[in-house]
């Protein structure tokens, strides 16, 4: 394992290897997962106390800070279906992503950001561009410093109970995106550290509800980094090892360009936004 002070945030890479599944996932449409209205209960220590304990027992901002850009290798399985593949994972400042998900003799993805453009390729289904809620979850979720920055992406952290999780007492935490999206992560009461997610995932096949469970963290650099998830989505499980994390790293900016395909798509969109202007222009 290479390390030179510290890795990536669990809760960003939690939800960026969710694209695995989802792609492979191809079936009907679920419906949101829905739920009551949570209060903050005033015995329970405050949401933004948790995040910020979370932020101290993983290593501390400034280390997260130290770092300019990243790269993760890792694994993952689905074992009721017998598959299994790869994904790498490259990310620097300010916010650029790309990632690649590649089972053998069956499928590679791509997935990837400018910060502004998202967009997709698929070995089967080609090219796309991410637009409307799907675009910003995923400009959202590659933030770059999401972890210690979490105050500008979400409207607050609310704590609304406790729960076991896989045996132990978390702490539940409700976070708000805007007025119809949030997520809920849950911490560990005694280590503080991020042991599941609940999300709805927003997707080309509708919106999807997701758990992640995150466990075996090891210490990279100075920092506590998972290198496991068990994702469920739709009842089918899917279990990820991260074994490579890469910080620091000699890195050729034009793996973040967009693509041939993606910047063809886009200017087929300007031509036709300039059609449709030209059309209704009096």
């Amino acid at each position: 394992m290479k390390s030179n002070d510290s890795p990536c945030d669990a809760r960003g890479l939690a939800r960026t290897v969710l694209t695995v599944t989802l792609f492979l996932a191809l079936c009907g449409i679920l419906l949101p997962a829905t739920g009551p209205a949570f209060g903050q209960d005033a015995k329970l220590p405050k949401g933004d106390e948790i995040l910020d304990k979370y932020i101290k027992a993983t290593g501390g901002k400034e280390a997260y800070k130290k770092i300019n850009n990243r790269v993760i290798k890792g694994t993952f399985e689905m074992p009721a279906q017998g598959m299994k593949g790869t994904i790498n994972i490259h990310a620097a400042r300010p916010n650029l992503y790309y990632t690649v998900v590649e089972i053998p003799n069956m499928m590679k993805q791509e997935r990837g950001t400018d910060g502004k453009i998202a967009w997709e390729r698929q070995s089967m289904m080609g090219a796309r561009i991410l637009e409307g809620e799907e675009r910003d979850q995923f400009i959202r979720e590659t933030v770059f410093d999401s972890e210690v920055d979490w105050r500008k992406l979400y409207k607050k952290a609310e704590t609304v109970g406790v729960e076991d999780i896989d045996g132990k007492p978390a702490h539940k935490i409700k976070l708000t995106i805007d007025d119809t999206n949030t997520m809920t992560a849950y911490y560990d009461k005694t280590s503080n550290l991020l042991v599941k997610t609940v999300m709805i995932h927003k997707t080309q096949m509708g919106d999807m509800p997701v758990e992640t469970y995150i466990s075996d963290y090891k210490k990279v650099g100075g920092l506590l980094i998972p290198h496991k998830h068990r994702q469920v989505v739709m009842s089918m499980e899917q279990l990820l090892t991260f074994d490579s994390f890469e910080v620091n790293v000699k890195m050729d900016k034009k793996r973040f360009a967009l693509p041939d395909d993606v910047k063809e798509l886009l200017a087929q969109k300007e031509e036709a936004k300039k059609a449709e202007k030209k059309d209704t222009t009096p």
